[in-house]
């Protein structure tokens, strides 16, 4: 699916954790995609968790520098316009809506 997909899916407890990986909107706006692959985060749970923490993961430079942590309205500035949260990051600009970017920062959220 496209990013600019709208979903209304909301996480209803941690026990959604396997609907944020494979039925979430994760998965319906692309992130899934790429974010399924070992070079890059594991997204559930990622909320309150320092940016580019993760081991193993191929981080971009800029995402490394970009430091502090991953906190709901970082995250919903980051996807709105990744670069200007980590300028030069990897990450494509999504074009998600701000509803469609609720939904992410709360599937994000479950652990």
């Amino acid at each position: 699916m496209s990013c600019s997909t709208m979903v209304s899916w909301v996480p209803e407890a941690a026990s959604d954790a396997a609907a944020v990986r494979t039925g979430g909107p994760l998965a319906a706006n692309g992130c899934l995609t790429c974010h399924s692959s070992p070079r890059l985060p594991n997204l559930a749970g990622i909320t309150g968790t320092e940016v580019a923490s993760q081991p193993g993961v191929d981080y971009s430079a800029a995402l490394r520098a970009a430091g502090g942590r991953w906190t709901e309205d970082r995250l919903k500035d980051f996807l709105a316009n990744p670069q200007s949260v980590a300028p030069g990051t990897q990450m494509p600009a999504p074009g998600l809506d701000q509803k469609t970017i609720a939904d992410v920062v709360a599937a994000l959220s479950v652990k």
